[in-house]
């Protein structure tokens, strides 16, 4: 009845949407009848086989399924409410029919006994095989072999699940929360947010409607300057459809009690058992370890923002009371447009729809090897709606139909999805059905018009090519039977497609094809493209922790043995623990509005970090530099990735497409491994090289000496220089001397290196510690041979006898005794081993002398360095002033170059880093642009903008202490981003020199 058969065969059949809630009803009713009539036949098979039991089965379901999922979309979507109550009547139905068909111990049976078949099983293909395997576990699932008292219980229990996620569902899409503000109390807000607003006249005043839906909130949390009104719009969204905690508590409970009469001790046990996770344990480490890399991170970010928004305070006179949930959008969209010169009402002119999905589809054709066409007069359930048909363009193979509906409406579902209408499946007479689905998002409240386009904002192209990735996952996969169609695969696998899709919304190459003005037609500019990569990144410590937060109480709920845990009082707590929440003591219950909690994600919302992860590693290798433009590599994901949907394993498939799985922690660690390992070994080659030029250096002295000496020229004796010998040495017992000379010495220099090492936070930073000492100390061991090289330095004791070696073994001998200062009887070794302890001391002092730890660490062991140097030979007091003047000079040099790149590399503005009596003070009258310059002036980072502060600003951030630890490439921003207190100056350098630092600090992998 919902099928429309097509006039053209390989396009399939049309759904059609146009039905009285009455035929909705029977339609859905006759179909369940039929089923139960065919289950009743397959039941009373005497020879079970799986042509005549599964085959039949599945055939029957793979045919039906369109008709629910159709209900189920019109329940969600129509702007009929007659129409929304018989779909969700009818899906109710179909929920209720499924689960009466999994405890019908009569197919069971039936279906036990093809699995229990060997010869039977061994004739069937891969996809045939898992379909039998999936219908036993899903046998299990469903409770089949419990006693018929659990069965009712369980019958019982997910009945009444339906039940609530149907009343929450409902409640949120029904919400009509609205505000009633005036144009002043708007502003800020861009000029096309009130279009088609209604208005009302209240008191004398002109008011908007403002509807409380998460794009609207999400435009005036963003643009609306006055504080009232973003906390006003904050705490409304964050206080909407409070009857839905009470459906979460009995969800929650009743999850739990199901999943104990199946035997497991959780919810989340129960349903991570045939994911990729397998365990909640696993979640919630990965969710811990996430939390503790991120959090100083936001905690930084956070100073910033505090920053910014007390510059505003300060500058309108009023007091500074604190920075809270509702600030955080506006002064992040403040930052980054100051900062990187991006801003939204411009960039948006860009992104105008319907012009943006026409470039993006024929981006994709390129990409996908695809034919997209639109589809004048369709069928739909709004006139809002678009039906575009896809092909494969190199076949000319019909592939499937997809819907776009991204307008704002009454009653409609209020977020973002992608919704299932058919899959795809071989017919039981060969024919092939094709799929159907519909891209489902709320942009704006008018769709649009001939002579005004809907702008679009980057983020609502971001969320369009993330639900794309959803699209073509369906469209394109290519399966035997509807249970492994397209995005039905592991839960934290299906988010893999759209991410990888959103991620385009970053590469200059993909906006340069998709974005446009829509009045002069001229492409995006390369300064807007480049602006949006920097700023990609930035906020990414309070972005991530708000996914944490959320996985994290996903996981908390569903993992406890405890049915009566208070999830409100749970999801406040954890907000404010995790997410670093400030709601200024409102009450609020931001929980009672996310679906993903209640049905689809439940105790798995961490698919979208755990995918995120997945996406970069492909993007680390399958996408990386020019494979995102290449049509070979994107086919290669459509047929490895897309096609087989979850009819194959979907590490398999990753293994396949990579070519390795490593994961992108395990890539990360072997690229700093690599890069370590080139800094020592260039540091080895150097020191070498050193000590053949000490050796070379020392013999043209005494060759030269004696010549002088017999020609009579040679005015001193050689007893001249005894002051310079180990005359404090000589006072003390051998033992002495050599514990002094040798164990001390030595014992510093690796106390030095190791105690470095583990007080840098985090296994990146302590790679990124050790390679840049590598390099500092090569650049100073060059240096030093260069100066051997040219000059003739007088050894300092008369009884020289400079080291010969007359084979490489002889060398492999001699070489480390005089890199550490064991035979140093000649020429000193400026940088020997007596003195490379006061370099690495250095480094300690100018990088990580933030922490206490650090500052007394480093104080003990340069004093022992110093101590001991000058111990064992009085004059290395000179070596001791050169080694910390030339380190210095490097190390300035070394991090100035470092800048330059990392601004280079990123498109940013060089960082302007002022004396440090500059004090960034917010001047009266001074807007929230010039507080950000002047936190830019101050340095990067948000650490420089608060620690710069005079102490009386500086106070009043006090109780949000700052973790000085944090290494900045331990966390998510990037590994492009340099702390500000790392780059000391930004005179211009040479662009070879640049070019050397970038490469050596692996800039050019990044």
């Amino acid at each position: 009845m919902f099928i429309i058969p097509c006039d053209s065969a390989p396009a399939g059949s049309v759904i059609s949407f146009e039905h009285t809630p009455d035929e909705i009803r029977q339609a859905v009713k006759l179909k369940l009848d039929a089923e139960r009539a065919l289950l009743d036949a397959v039941a009373a098979e005497p020879t079970p086989t799986f042509a005549n039991v599964v085959a039949r089965i599945n055939h029957m379901d793979d045919e039906h399924e369109s008709e629910y999922l159709t209900s189920y979309l019109l329940a969600e979507l129509s702007p009929d409410a007659s129409i929304r109550s018989a779909a969700a009547q009818a899906t109710k139905l179909v929920e209720e029919f499924s689960i009466e068909c999994s405890l019908r111990a009569d197919i069971y049976k039936q279906v036990l006994a093809v699995y229990n078949n060997p010869e039977e099983m061994h004739n069937l293909c891969a996809e045939d095989k898992l379909v039998v395997e999936r219908m036993m576990r899903g046998y299990h699932s469903s409770g089949i072999s419990l006693p018929k008292t659990k069965q009712e219980q369980l019958s019982s229990i997910d009945k009444r699940l339906t039940e609530l996620i149907a009343a929450f569902s409902n409640n949120v899409n029904s919400d009509h929360t609205t505000l009633f503000l005036t144009k002043t109390e708007l502003a800020g807000v861009p000029s096309d947010f009130f279009d088609g607003k209604h208005v009302v006249k209240t008191s004398g005043s002109t008011k908007y409607v403002v509807p409380i839906t998460r794009h609207q909130t999400a435009i005036v949390l963003r643009f609306a300057t006055l504080e009232s009104t973003r906390r006003a719009v904050h705490i409304a969204s964050s206080t909407r459809c409070p009857k839905n905690i009470p459906l979460l508590q009995e969800a929650v409970k009743l999850r739990l009690q199901r999943a104990n009469l199946l035997g497991f001790s959780s919810h989340a046990h129960f349903t991570l058992e045939d994911l990729m996770a397998k365990r909640p344990e696993t979640v919630q480490n990965m969710l811990e370890d996430l939390q503790e890399q991120l959090t100083p991170q936001a905690k930084r970010e956070l100073a910033q923002l505090r920053y910014l928004k007390h510059a505003d305070a300060e500058a309108a006179g009023v007091p500074f009371t604190g920075l809270y949930d509702w600030d955080l959008d506006f002064y992040m969209r403040v930052a980054v447009e100051h900062k990187h010169r991006v801003k939204s009402t411009e960039v948006k002119q860009y992104f105008a729809y319907p012009h943006v999905i026409g470039r993006i589809f024929t981006a994709f054709e390129d990409l996908l090897g695809l034919r997209i066409a639109k589809v004048d007069r369709p069928s739909v359930w709004h006139p809002s709606v678009d039906l575009y048909e896809i092909w494969d363009a190199k076949s000319a193979e019909f592939l499937g139909h997809c819907y776009v509906d991204l307008f704002q409406r009454a009653g409609k579902f209020t977020g973002a999805a992608t919704f299932q209408l058919r899959s795809g499946f071989d017919r039981a007479d060969g024919t092939r059905e094709y799929p159907a689905v519909a891209l489902v998002t709320n942009f704006a409240l008018l769709p649009p018009l001939p002579n005004k386009p809907v702008l679009l904002g980057h983020a609502s192209v971001k969320t369009l090519l993330h639900e794309l990735g959803h699209v073509f996952h369906n469209i394109l996969s290519q399966c035997k039977w509807t249970m492994f169609h397209g995005t039905r695969v592991p839960r934290d696998a299906v988010e893999l497609p759209s991410q990888t899709l959103e991620s385009l919304a970053w590469n200059p190459n993909f906006l340069r094809r998709i974005a446009m003005h829509y009045q002069t037609g001229e492409p995006i500019p390369d300064e807007l493209v480049m602006g949006l990569g920097a700023a990609r990144d930035e906020f990414a410590g309070v972005s991530l922790l708000h996914k944490v937060f959320r996985a994290a109480y996903d996981i908390a709920i569903y993992s406890s043995s405890d049915g009566n845990l208070d999830v409100g009082k749970l999801y406040t707590e954890m907000e404010r623990s995790i997410e670093l929440a400030n709601t200024d003591n409102v009450n609020t219950h931001g929980l009672s509005t996310v679906r993903h909690f209640m049905r689809g994600y439940d105790s798995r919302y961490y698919a979208y970090l755990w995918g995120q992860a997945l996406t970069a590693d492909m993007l680390a290798t399958r996408f990386a530099g020019t494979n995102i433009d290449s049509p070979q590599v994107w086919a290669e994901y459509r047929n490895i990735i897309l096609k087989p949907g979850g009819s194959r394993d979907i590490m398999a498939q990753l293994v396949e497409f990579l070519g390795q799985l490593q994961g992108p922690r395990a890539r990360l660690v072997l690229r700093e491994l690599v890069l370590l390992g080139a800094a020592w070994a260039v540091l080895v080659v150097v020191v070498v090289w050193m000590a053949l030029c000490q050796e070379w250096s020392d013999m043209r002295w005494l060759r030269n000496s004696e010549h002088k000496h017999r020609g009579g020229h040679w005015r001193l004796k050689p007893a001249t220089y005894t002051i310079l010998d180990d005359v404090m040495l000589e006072q003390l017992p051998f033992i002495s001397q050599r514990w002094v000379s040798d164990v001390l010495v030595n014992s510093a220099a690796i106390i030095a290196v190791t105690g470095s090492v583990f007080l840098a936070p985090g296994w990146q930073a302590r790679m990124v510690l050790l390679r840049r000492i590598g390099w500092i100390m090569g650049i100073l061991y060059f240096l030093r041979s260069i100066t051997i090289s040219v000059t003739t330095m007088p050894p300092s004791i008369d009884n020289c006898r400079p080291q010969e070696a007359h084979s490489a073994s002889e060398w492999a001998r001699i070489v480390p005794m005089m890199i550490s200062g064991q035979l140093s009887g000649c020429t000193d070794k400026l940088f020997s081993g007596h003195t490379s302890i006061l370099v690495i001391s250095f480094l300690v002092w100018t990088r990580y002398a933030r922490h206490w730890a650090f500052i007394a660490y480093s104080a003990v062991h340069t004093v022992l360095g110093i101590g001991s140097v000058l111990a064992v030979r009085l004059h290395y007091t000179v070596d001791v002033v050169l080694a910390v003047v030339l380190t210095w000079l490097v190390h300035c040099v070394y991090y100035m170059l470092l800048e330059s790149a990392v601004c280079r590399r990123c498109a940013m503005p060089a960082c302007r880093l002022e004396s440090p009596e500059y004090s960034p003070v917010p001047q009266p009258g001074a807007s929230s642009s010039r507080a950000v310059e002047m936190a830019d002036i101050a340095g990067e980072s948000a650490l420089a903008g608060i620690w710069q502060m005079p102490k009386q600003a500086r106070s009043e951030h006090s109780e949000h202490v700052l973790d000085f630890t944090a290494d900045p490439l331990d966390f998510g921003r990037g590994s492009d981003h340099v702390e500000a207190s790392l780059l000391l100056t930004n005179r211009p350098p040479s662009a070879v020199l640049l070019s050397a630092v970038a490469w050596m600090d692996g800039l050019h992998l990044r």
